[in-house]
């Protein structure tokens, strides 16, 4: 057995794992809740495709037939492929662990955060308008109202959209 194939018999086994790997990945649920066995596949894809790239640059190397690389290149791509979108689906999984991790220890600071954001996005004026009280006062109030809002030059720019 010459070095050649000797490296050729490596890379089909490595193959094999990623291919075995990337079956593994498909098969995770959408509730998978391990985070260590998600974190655990990402680092053996990893591993195992550095050590295939590692092969394939030796058979590469040792090819000298133009159509032998075309096809050689042709299937180290297809498990490069392979192995980049099995450790895109690994890494959004981790990235929705985390999120969701982040989000159950500190319930409040998710709702506080949406309410200050939505309360910094608006700048509104500060109107003193006394409340109403539902007796007959109705005129005293809509005349308070009236000079607040409807007459204020600050919400003449605003009536274009109510148009």
């Amino acid at each position: 057995m010459d070095k050649m194939s000797k490296v050729i018999e490596k890379r089909s086994s490595v193959r094999s794992s990623i291919t075995k790997l990337v079956k593994r990945v498909q098969a995770l649920g959408e509730e998978t809740e391990d985070l260590n066995s998600v974190s655990e596949l990402l680092e053996l894809i990893e591993t195992k495709e550095e050590i295939l790239k590692k092969y394939d640059s030796e058979v590469e190397d040792h090819i000298i037939d133009p159509e032998k690389f075309k096809v050689e290149f042709k299937g180290s791509e297809e498990y490069d492929d392979k192995s980049l979108s099995a450790k895109i689906k690994l890494k959004s999984k981790l990235k929705t662990f985390t999120e969701k991790t982040v989000q159950e220890s500190h319930p409040s600071l998710n709702k506080s955060n949406v309410s200050e954001n939505a309360a910094s996005a608006l700048k509104l004026p500060k109107l003193e308008i006394p409340r109403f009280s539902g007796d007959s006062n109705f005129m005293e109030f809509f005349g308070c109202f009236d000079s607040a809002i409807g007459s204020s030059i600050l919400f003449l720019k605003q009536r274009n959209f109510s148009i």
